[in-house]
């Protein structure tokens, strides 16, 4: 990911200042992507053309990021909310994402596991809540055979499936009606809920990658309020799985970005 410098940075570590509590990083000086959030917002940039194309830029960017982490990365954000995200601007107002607090991130082993979370992303982003809430409670299952039979959790069975995927639907229906980052937490909550009383056991990979994608998908629609997240974003998946699949390691440049 730190290839791409044109449009998106992370801050380096410093070497000699790590340990398994503290990571001590460079400082990264740009403007939270909250404040660009209220500029578009602000009545009197309605028909401002530079804030208008700068807000195409950013909800384009903010999409195409999510996609690339994980789709062609195979690299989560652990912690990605709009407080850890920053803005910088080139002189021709060309936008850089800047992500802070990468102290949690997910990468998956194998390319079995990163197609398998691949599908989930593909629901979620599809607004199928109730189809990912089947496929993490398979996830649950399969890793409960994995445990010993001495592991007394390996008994827990999965209470009313169908009432879990229904529930997992209405948190994704929830999210696209309401102010997303006004529920955050609500949401959280509700999924730590469910997965509680239905006995669920809920992956990390599937936590942040589900908080990750509305995230992103959030804030994209804070910029552009007709934007169609779904017809966005496929093109870019297919196109980041096949780039992955054949090896590619070079990520496409947004188009105002090319040389």
């Amino acid at each position: 990911f730190l290839e791409d410098t044109k449009w998106a940075e992370f801050p380096k570590i410093i070497d000699g200042y790590v340990n398994k509590n503290v990571i001590v990083e460079t400082f990264m000086e740009a403007t939270p992507i909250v404040e660009f959030m209220k500029m578009s917002e602000a009545p009197e940039n309605k028909n401002n053309p530079r804030v208008q194309k700068l807000k195409a830029k950013l909800s384009d960017l903010c999409v195409r990021t999510i996609v690339k982490m994980i789709f062609f990365d195979n690299f989560i954000h652990g912690d990605l909310h709009p407080g850890n995200i920053m803005v910088k601007l080139d002189k021709d107002d060309h936008p850089k994402l800047c992500f802070l607090d990468c102290g949690i991130v997910y990468q998956t082993m194998s390319e079995e596991e990163h197609d398998n979370l691949i599908k989930l992303c593909r629901y979620f982003i599809a607004h199928d809540g109730y189809t990912a809430g089947t496929y993490i409670i398979k996830s649950a299952k399969n890793y409960s055979k994995s445990l010993p039979d001495s592991d007394p959790r390996k008994l827990r069975q999965v209470k009313n499936e169908d009432a879990f995927c229904h529930a997992m639907q209405k948190i994704v229906d929830d999210a696209e009606h309401q102010s997303y980052f006004e529920h955050m937490s609500e949401y959280i909550d509700r999924i730590c809920h469910l997965a509680y009383i239905h006995q669920v056991k809920l992956h990390a990979e599937h936590f942040h990658v589900f908080m990750a994608l509305k995230v992103c998908e959030g804030i994209s629609l804070s910029f552009n309020r007709t934007l169609d997240v779904i017809t966005v974003a496929l093109p870019m998946i297919t196109k980041a799985e096949a780039l992955r699949k054949l090896g590619v390691t070079k990520f496409p440049l947004p188009e105002h970005y090319e040389d």
